[in-house]
């Protein structure tokens, strides 16, 4: 299952998303979506299984209001997809 982590990191201005797999030997990019042109951050990155892999934070909305940005993968993938279950209202 190896290890996971994310950060945040600044382009053109914006905050984005950028998530991390360690496999025990290195580490390597894992493509992690953005939630529209605002800001994007993961708070936390959670490995229940090879097979189940959950990314949690937040996006700015164009309306300006913050939303949840909840983000499901695998770790076999090395891919985390935006999960449409939790959009905030």
């Amino acid at each position: 299952m190896g290890l996971w982590g994310s950060i945040m990191i600044i382009a053109q201005d914006v905050d984005r998303t950028l998530v991390e797999h360690w496999d025990g030997a290195q580490w390597s990019l894992a493509p992690s979506p953005n939630a529209g042109t605002g800001n994007n951050s993961l708070a936390a990155v959670v490995a229940i299984s090879a097979n189940d892999v959950w990314a949690a934070g937040s996006y700015i909305a164009t309306n300006g209001i913050r939303q949840t940005l909840t983000l499901h993968g695998t770790a076999r993938s090395g891919v985390l997809v935006q999960s449409q279950c939790c959009l905030a209202a």
